[in-house]
């Protein structure tokens, strides 16, 4: 889904003024109730200081389910109406089917009809290359209608000094449709805008009138892509991965209280911050698909993901069973942690380090070598947090360690509802 958004980059006064406007859109429904965006105001203003201080290539990951696109699409809609449009292009791999996707624009009305007539014609097709690179699904062609189009809106393009493109779930694309693994594609796309930061003859080529604004480049990736691209970039481009984390417990306590006085429902809050670790895709899971029930939930998603995981990893011929492989994790991470001084092994994620397949499952995610876009102070110190590795979700941490703990990966929601009550820091 390709979105264009104008808005305003006037960081010294409006920056207030548009996390207001971010506060009050409704991102979210639980039980039939609204949730207005919460909190951010931290990411607010590192999107807006330091990820556009410079034009560059940037990597924002983060768990599965943190908000990174609601972030996004939040940020562009409440800057409408300045110098800045964000031109959002959307790799749900539920959105693209057979053909290109619906189209939306928030630009001036004519310029909005225009790029929607335009775009009418491009289909999912082949890539294009441009300037040396090649700018898969299309995205080439897309940018060659959007300048065309402002071209012949001169007006709307004079007062835009900042172009935004925001290139999400691309990496999920990658995996689920062309079962692209190594995302390579990713690779030369990044590769390619690095090129055009670096080099203005590269840029006006493929920019052509775009070329004369501030132009910044955004993958929006959920795994390691993020980590792996950017280190094969080495800065090139000012090439810089971004963690985006879930949110803070206040906030995700603010928003279950909120929901609890519309909704009647026998929620154990203390218990779902340890579970959930403030991410909103999970609790949306949890209340709309399962209607609270946090055994089934745990059961289903939290418990079976990691059986999975573990599965694909002995598929992929690395081990026998999923019980080997358990065990040995637990021969390994006992041995780190006599090595460490780190104490029991009991699935500290600086040991386990997302090996047996724990990040490309996305249980797991690396922490080393990103600039936090997120204040993360909440969470340092928490079992599931470490310094160079984390649990997407704390759920996953608890689940595993419960298997450890008991050396099998057969566990009940019930065993992990235990192990938390028994270990977790403000837990009745």
């Amino acid at each position: 889904m390709l979105v264009v958004y104008s808005g305003g980059m006037r960081l010294a006064r409006n920056v207030d003024e548009i996390i207001g406007r971010m506060h009050d859109k409704v991102v979210l429904r639980l039980g039939g109730y609204g949730v207005h965006f919460e909190d951010r105001e931290y990411e607010v203003r590192e999107f807006l200081n330091n990820v556009l201080k410079l034009e560059r290539v940037a990597f924002i990951y983060g768990p599965f389910g943190a908000g990174k696109t609601t972030f996004l699409k939040t940020i562009a809609e409440a800057m409408e109406g300045g110098d800045t449009m964000f031109v959002y292009y959307d790799y749900n791999p539920v959105i693209i089917r057979e053909s290109m996707p619906e189209i939306m624009a928030y630009v001036g009305y004519g310029v909005k009809n225009a790029v929607l007539e335009a775009l009418k014609s491009i289909e999912v097709g082949m890539p294009i290359s441009a300037a040396g690179f090649t700018l898969s699904m299309n995205l080439g062609r897309v940018i060659d209608v959007i300048i065309d189009v402002l071209r012949r809106h001169g007006g709307e393009l004079g007062r835009i000094e900042n172009v935004v493109f925001v290139i999400d779930e691309y990496d999920r694309y990658l995996r689920e449709k062309l079962r692209d693994f190594e995302y390579h594609d990713i690779s030369g796309v990044a590769g390619g805008f690095a090129q055009c930061v670096e080099h203005r003859d590269v840029m006006e080529r493929t920019f052509k009138d775009l070329a004369q604004k501030r132009l910044y480049f955004i993958f929006a990736l959920s795994d390691q892509a993020a980590l792996d691209v950017a280190d094969k970039l080495g800065g090139k481009g000012h090439s810089t991965p971004y963690l985006f984390w879930n949110l803070p417990r206040r906030s995700f306590e603010n928003i279950l209280n909120e929901v609890l006085r519309h909704v009647r429902a026998n929620v154990d809050v203390e218990l779902l911050w340890q579970l959930l670790g403030g991410n909103m895709r999970e609790l949306d899971e949890l209340v709309n698909n399962y209607d609270w029930d946090v055994a089934m939930w745990l059961r289903e998603n939290m418990i079976s993901r990691i059986k999975n995981t573990f599965d694909r990893y002995c598929k992929a011929g690395r081990c026998g069973s999923i019980s080997k492989v358990l065990n040995e994790l637990v021969e390994n991470g006992n041995s780190a942690a006599r090595e460490l001084n780190l104490g029991e092994f009991v699935g500290q994620p600086d040991i386990v380090r997302g090996y047996f397949g724990l990040l490309e499952g996305n249980v797991m995610v690396r922490l080393l070598g990103a600039w936090r876009l997120s204040d993360t102070s909440d969470v340092q110190g928490e079992p599931w947090f470490g310094n160079d590795y984390a649990y997407q979700i704390p759920a996953y941490y608890w689940a595993l360690r419960t298997m450890i703990e008991r050396r099998m990966v057969n566990v009940s929601p019930d065993d992990v509802v235990r192990t938390i009550r028994k270990n977790a820091k403000n837990m009745p």
